[in-house]
Order: C-alpha cells, then structure tokens, then sequence
C-alpha cells in the first residue's frame, strides 16, 4: 500500500512550518501562495487547519517523508500506510 499523508486537526497550532517546508520544497524559496498544503483560518481565527491540494491527496511529493511532515513539531502530520483525512 502506499505511503500517504494523515493529518491530525487537534495537534495543528498553526504555525505554518508545514507552508514554508512545502515551499521550499516545490519552488526553491520561500512562497507560501505555491505551497502544496496551507492553513485555513476557521471560526473567526479560532480555529487554524492544514489542507492539502488535490495532487497531495492523490500522490505525495516523495517515497520518503514528505517535508511538510518533518517540518511540524507538534506531530499534527504523518507519512503512513492508507490515505489523507481531509475531510
């Protein structure tokens, strides 16, 4: 099976390192609007969640750990067996 990204919602803070690894990954710098993964603000700025772009949830950037997952210390990304819960 292959290898996919889960989120866990409760553990995000929002802190946008997943953005930026994301970034430098596809593009080289530091451009958050081409990031693969963003932080959505929810309830009025309650609430911050990471959603992936369609591609991500079909087929992630690598076979090995994706950086957005190695960028997050609170462990709210992982790179395991099955698929994204972004729904």
């Amino acid at each position: 099976m292959q290898k996919k990204i889960k989120i866990n919602y409760d553990l995000c803070r929002g802190c946008r390192r997943c953005e930026i690894a994301c970034s430098w990954r596809q593009e080289g710098s530091v451009q958050l609007k081409r990031a693969k993964i963003k932080i959505k603000v929810k309830d009025q700025g309650a609430t911050e969640l990471p959603i992936f772009e369609q591609q991500c949830k079909i087929r992630p950037c690598t076979k090995e750990t994706p950086r957005c997952v190695t960028a997050c210390n609170f462990g709210a990304l992982e790179f395991i067996e099955g698929g994204i819960n972004n729904d």
